[in-house]
């Protein structure tokens, strides 16, 4: 049994043992919730090799989980780059972890929220647009490279989900765009493509 609470650039997560109800927490760099699944993974890993004789500590594992980004260069995991409008980085891109970012913005309460998007021409654009919530303010927008979807192809095909918004030739342009209409209040959210993250500027 889990449960967690986010404080910010962390995730906070209590474990509870159902044999023992023995209790752990965990303090996770990585703040998005989905991370809590994650982390039972990690756990249970863990457990199997200690049970093949090695020594893993809880401290160590603890350690582990709060430095995961320095230690092994994970960015674009719901990483908060500012505050005053929240802006958030998540290199989701397919059915499943738009999946996880919607169920994330739904634990977040933001006046407005402005999604900058962009995609590849290979993955499964529609189901991705059919998840995305209609109340947002779209910035639609390309990677650099020859797999990225044109952004005024992603701009028409959004319209037909009722996702209405701008087009932008570069991930930087839309950012700016999107500061430029956001309230101090708003979340902006940069997601859609691995290849879209690794191009923002900050």
């Amino acid at each position: 049994m889990s449960d967690f609470e986010n404080n910010g650039h962390l995730l906070q997560v209590t474990i509870a043992q159902n044999s023992t109800d023995q209790r752990h927490q965990y303090q996770l760099d990585l703040a998005g919730h989905y991370q809590t699944k994650n982390l039972l993974t990690v756990l249970s890993a863990v457990a199997v090799l200690q049970e093949l004789g090695w020594k893993i500590d809880y401290p160590i594992v603890q350690k582990a989980l709060a430095d995961s980004k320095k230690i092994n260069g994970l960015h674009g995991r719901w990483e908060i780059v500012q505050e005053h409008p929240l802006l958030v980085l998540d290199v989701g891109h397919n059915e499943d972890g738009i999946k996880e970012i919607v169920e994330q913005l739904a634990l977040i309460a933001k006046a407005q929220v402005h999604i900058i998007i962009g995609m590849v021409k290979d993955k499964e654009i529609d189901k991705v647009l059919n998840l995305l919530p209609k109340n947002a303010r779209y910035y639609f927008t390309k990677a650099q490279i020859p797999r990225a979807l044109d952004q005024n192809i992603l701009l028409e095909k959004a319209a037909g989900f009722n996702l209405h918004g701008t087009s932008y030739e570069d991930v930087n342009l839309a950012i700016q765009s999107a500061k430029d209409h956001a309230k101090k209040d708003d979340l902006i959210l940069v997601c859609g493509s691995v290849f879209v993250i690794g191009e923002v500027q900050l």
